[in-house]
């Protein structure tokens, strides 16, 4: 100890870059230290680039390093195309298992972006995978995710649409599939367009009326033409009983932390057979990054047989119900009662899938909607240029039987005419 208290070391901090600015030294002692670092990327040329800030012992500094700091700055490629937005590659040789990756600088307004690759190849189709993906604070990477498998024939070419986040660094990542053998020559094209509405989501009342949607073109000439389809309906349940009891020896944190558990029971009535999916909103988003220890649920019939179970990402838990009664039973575990308590009255959606979507007609004009004339056909936005859509409330014989007051029916809604953005 005594001499981990009196250890003090003269250390000189040096980089060979002239982007990146550190102090002259570094006193080191007993405690740990810290030193600020400057990097200026505004010179960098487009691309990766890497350097190291290393410390050395004033006194032996021929005895290489004591530590260094690594250091790499990605600068994204810019889209100088300010017509079409598109970014083109250059010709590129594939052998199995090789990977290209480009950093792209997304137009802020872009909403989604279509990739075509295409093949120079003769003799030889070949096998790709294509990863996409954006990267936003405090949100999960699948968010801006996108991952496909294609087959690529000779002298073929294949377009995909994904979704993008305007302003957000985009990695685009083209690989050879490892079991596809021989060399191919490919290249591919990023175009990117942007068809805003007012609001990502979209709530309509039918006691509210005629809904007003007004979308604009932000990058580029664009063909709008406004769909909607209803797809699942949802039934909101709250809690017919729930208990906050503390677990067994084996559920005991350290320093005698206990945890406890709150056992949530929901009951209700399925009126046809139908898929359902359970989905605990508040928490169904978060795993590892919860403070909540669990969220585990139990479905049971009215015979209390065993149907099924779930836990977060409620999209990989779906199941197929008969007519009938069921309940479930939901775990959520914390170390604090107080905590547990403020979600006695935790909501849990049961979301039905349709057995045929429903599409509602969209208008032009407020007067079309109220007639049920001039129904929105295509128009050609200039970039900037501005639309309104009006969708009228669902009429009663469009609704689904056995549907029940409090429920409400989700969908999607997309505004471009081509087919691949509209499932961006």
């Amino acid at each position: 100890p005594r001499e981990k208290i009196a250890f003090n070391m003269h250390a000189s901090l040096s980089s060979n870059v002239s982007w990146v600015s550190v102090p002259t030294h570094l006193e080191l002692m007993n405690s740990a230290r810290s030193f600020s670092v400057k990097v200026d990327s505004s010179g960098l040329t487009e691309g990766s680039h890497y350097t190291e800030v290393c410390g050395y012992d004033v006194k032996c500094p021929q005895s290489g390093p004591l530590f260094r700091v690594p250091i790499t700055v990605i600068k994204p490629c810019k889209v100088h195309d300010e017509t079409y937005y598109e970014m083109k590659s250059d010709d590129l040789t594939f052998r199995a298992g090789q990977i290209h990756r480009r950093f792209i600088a997304v137009p802020v307004g872009a909403t989604w972006a279509d990739l075509t690759v295409v093949s120079m190849e003769k003799k030889l189709p070949s096998r790709f995978v294509i990863h996409a993906i954006q990267l936003l604070p405090q949100s999960a990477y699948r968010t801006h995710e996108y991952y496909k498998f294609i087959t690529l024939p000779e002298l073929a070419e294949s377009t995909h649409a994904f979704s993008v986040q305007g302003g957000v660094t985009l990695e685009l990542v083209i690989a050879k599939w490892w079991a596809s053998i021989g060399t191919v020559n490919v290249k591919y094209i990023v175009s990117f367009h942007g068809l805003a509405p007012t609001s990502r989501v979209i709530n309509m009342h039918a006691a509210e009326g005629i809904v007003r949607v007004n979308s604009v073109s932000t990058l580029r000439h664009e063909e709008i033409s406004p769909s909607l389809t209803l797809k699942n309906c949802v039934q909101p349940l709250r809690p017919s009983e729930h208990k906050i009891r503390p677990l067994n020896h084996r559920d005991v944190l350290p320093e005698c932390r206990q945890i406890y558990e709150l056992l949530l029971t929901y009951q209700f009535h399925q009126s046809k057979s139908a898929e359902i999916t359970p989905n605990c909103p508040l928490l169904s988003d978060m795993l590892y990054e919860n403070d909540y220890e669990g969220q585990i649920w139990l479905m049971f019939d009215n015979n209390k047989q065993y149907i099924g179970a779930g836990d977060a990402y409620p999209n990989q838990y779906s199941l197929k119900l008969d007519k009938g009664d069921y309940t479930i039973r939901m775990q959520i575990r914390h170390e604090k009662k107080e905590a547990l308590d403020k979600l006695k009255d935790l909501l849990l959606l049961i979301e039905q899938k349709l057995s045929s979507t429903i599409s509602l007609d969209v208008y032009t004009t407020m007067n079309g909607a109220l007639t049920g004339k001039h129904k929105f056909g295509t128009q050609k936005l200039c970039p900037g240029a501005m639309t309104a859509c009006f969708i009228p409330p669902l009429s009663e014989d469009k609704l689904p039987k056995g549907a029940l007051l409090g429920q409400y029916l989700t969908g999607t809604i997309s505004f471009s005419k081509s087919d691949k953005a509209k499932k961006a």
